[in-house]
């Protein structure tokens, strides 16, 4: 990691690429996942998380969106926006879909969500099941919009 965090800084897209193929230690990896959520963009956060999420895993990315859900703006809404991409490369156990769409209701909270359809805000209208797809990806919630 001595060798990667200079790079990281300069030549991040290279440094990133090492990453994701060495044998790091987990708090490497995730010191690495913290740091592109800090200096990364709408459109970087997605490179910096495809090289860690597979090493350090679902539930700990998740406990760390989840608390950056406030104050907005903050760099989770970008990570959340891509999450649903990378779920093709780590696919998200079916035990973590609900705590995937809480973590979507805790950003949601703060201010609505500029990727999610219009029909996610009226899905508490009825009972039925709610589902949309995100970046090639159902999801699920308990309500469902009679529209879509």
């Amino acid at each position: 990691m001595e060798v990667l965090a200079p790079q990281l800084k300069t030549h991040w897209r290279e440094a990133l690429f090492i990453a994701d193929r060495a044998q790091l230690s987990r708090s490497d990896y995730r010191a690495i996942f913290k740091q592109g959520l800090a200096e990364g963009d709408a459109s970087s956060v997605e490179l910096w998380m495809k090289s860690t999420v597979g090493h350090v895993g679902w539930r700990w990315v998740f406990s760390v969106l989840r608390e950056m859900a406030a104050p907005w703006p903050c760099p989770g809404v970008f990570a959340l926006y891509h999450l649903p991409f990378l779920f093709r490369d780590n696919p998200l156990p079916p035990s973590l879909n609900k705590q995937f769409t809480q973590l979507l209701e805790l950003y949601e909270q703060e201010k609505p969500l500029p990727f999610l359809p219009d029909s996610w805000s009226n899905r508490g209208k009825t009972n039925r099941p709610f589902v949309f797809v995100w970046g090639g990806r159902q999801i699920a919630s308990t309500e469902f919009d009679v529209e879509k």
